[in-house]
């Protein structure tokens, strides 16, 4: 996101298919999926209260509102990404050309100086003149700092919660 903010700024030189490349990689993402099954049971069947230790039945409660906080952001992710990003894109760009110019790039296949011109220069020019498309990318980026963070937390949350079972385990 930062490199596209960066043509977007003219701070960087553009490139088509460093623009292409980069701006699919934000396009494309993959949402969170929480495996709860265990956490679901043990709520559901009222055997949470098996658990003696009060700061591991603390820290699952914690780790299921990390969970909360990221299917929140996600869902406001969503909305940005329809509302910002995909419309004014699919509006603008060939995605059957831009999505095989990326996957030669993922692929690391040579671009001849045809399939560079593959990508639209005036599609990028009009992506780069929408400044919808442009906080589009800005709240992505916001957004995207937001999950860092809670997925460093959740992070801390599980090796703590993993040190409190080993420590429990072992008495």
């Amino acid at each position: 996101i930062a490199l596209l903010l960066g043509f977007f700024e003219g701070k960087k030189d553009l490139n088509l298919n460093k623009f292409n490349l980069n701006n699919l990689n934000v396009l494309v993402w993959y949402p969170f999926i929480q495996n709860a099954n265990t956490y679901q049971e043990l709520m559901n069947s009222g055997n949470l209260s098996l658990i003696a230790n009060k700061e591991i039945k603390n820290e699952l409660q914690n780790m299921q509102k990390s969970y909360e906080r990221i299917k929140f952001i996600e869902n406001e992710m969503q909305q940005d990404y329809e509302s910002y990003l995909y419309d004014p894109y699919f509006s603008t760009a060939d995605l059957n050309t831009n999505l095989k110019n990326y996957s030669q790039q993922l692929n690391n296949e040579k671009l001849n100086s045809k399939e560079e011109l593959e990508i639209d220069p005036s599609e990028v020019v009009t992506l780069l003149n929408n400044r919808k498309y442009k906080n589009g990318l800005v709240l992505a980026s916001y957004n995207s700092d937001l999950l860092k963070v809670e997925y460093q937390s959740m992070i801390v949350r599980a090796q703590r919660l993993i040190e409190l079972i080993d420590n429990e385990s072992n008495k």
